[in-house]
């Protein structure tokens, strides 16, 4: 259910991420509303979008008494589509939709979102679908 998704996804950098592809129209025309945090559900129909926490590293405090402190999350996007062209535009839409923001997205105040590479598309003969890993690097107050 969405609802136990944002709460999943509150105050972190796959909040920032998952808000910013939800309300990129070049995404949802691909995947409509197939954007997963973690895993999507076994049996849903491509393409879709599923969005990783790979790591996080806090930065030190300069301040005891500071609220909140910066922190840089390694995010994966892991691209699912059923053809080449699709997967291609996929990973185009979901990279312009999340680089260079900041503000507050998704009730996350974000320094940066910059694209940290991408891993190589592959194609499952087993399933017929095409695989690409995206990551960004995304900084922010926790």
């Amino acid at each position: 259910p969405r609802g136990a998704r944002a709460a999943q996804l509150s105050m972190s950098a796959e909040a920032a991420v998952n808000a910013l592809l939800t309300a990129a129209a070049g995404v949802t025309a691909l995947v409509s509303t197939r954007i997963y945090p973690t895993i999507a559900p076994e049996g849903t129909a491509p393409p879709l979008v599923v969005v990783e926490l790979v790591s996080n590293v806090r930065e030190p405090r300069i301040d005891a008494a500071s609220a909140s402190h910066l922190a840089t999350s390694r995010i994966q996007l892991n691209l699912v589509a059923a053809d080449y062209v699709t997967i291609k535009a996929l990973r185009e839409e979901c990279i312009a939709a999340c680089q260079f923001q900041r503000g507050v997205i998704g009730g996350v105040t974000v320094v940066a979102i910059l694209p940290d590479g991408d891993g190589p598309i592959s194609y499952d003969p087993g399933t017929g679908l095409y695989h690409q890993p995206a990551d960004l690097m995304v900084t922010f107050h926790e």
